[in-house]
């Protein structure tokens, strides 16, 4: 829960570089081979460090939502769902996306500059996977309110 829910960067890059010492490998290869013996895309994916705040680390919504799907459906679901963020409940959420209280589990990710928010949309219409990941501040341009107004738009 610390790692994802309270975005401990810290553990983050423990767990990461743990990996590879397990594997006895890169850990980028091991999770790499991870993801490709359980038909995740890995296309455009370049891990340099295991919090995400290096600048040179990249994903696609699309191989972030195809990750988030397995794990939807994986025996570790209860778990994962369980480590993240809830909007204005816990974590990097808890006061934030408050029209969405309870409906949204997700992950937060921010540089300067960027935004991103990935995760889980339970609402009546049904369950989402997404994955908004924004780039390129605007002055004037609140990210927060337009992730909110997209999702709410899928909620109701």
């Amino acid at each position: 829960m610390e790692i994802n829910s309270k975005s401990n960067n810290y553990l983050a890059n423990l767990t990461f570089w743990a990996i590879g010492k397990y594997k006895k490998t890169s850990p980028q290869w091991a999770i790499k081979s991870y993801l490709k013996s359980h038909n995740l895309p890995t296309t455009g994916l370049l891990l340099v460090d295991g919090s995400g705040r290096s600048r040179k680390n990249r994903a696609t919504p699309f191989a972030i939502i195809k990750l988030l799907n397995f794990l939807y459906h994986s025996p570790w679901k209860d778990d994962f769902l369980g480590s993240l963020a809830v909007a204005g409940k816990r974590g990097t959420l808890k006061r934030r996306l408050l029209s969405l209280r309870g409906c949204v589990y997700a992950k937060t990710g921010s540089l300067y500059g960027v935004k991103t928010l990935s995760g889980y949309l339970f609402s009546p219409r049904g369950n989402f996977s997404f994955s908004i990941l924004i780039n390129d501040r605007k002055e004037g341009f609140s990210n927060w309110d337009f992730m909110e107004k997209l999702l709410s738009s899928l909620k109701d």
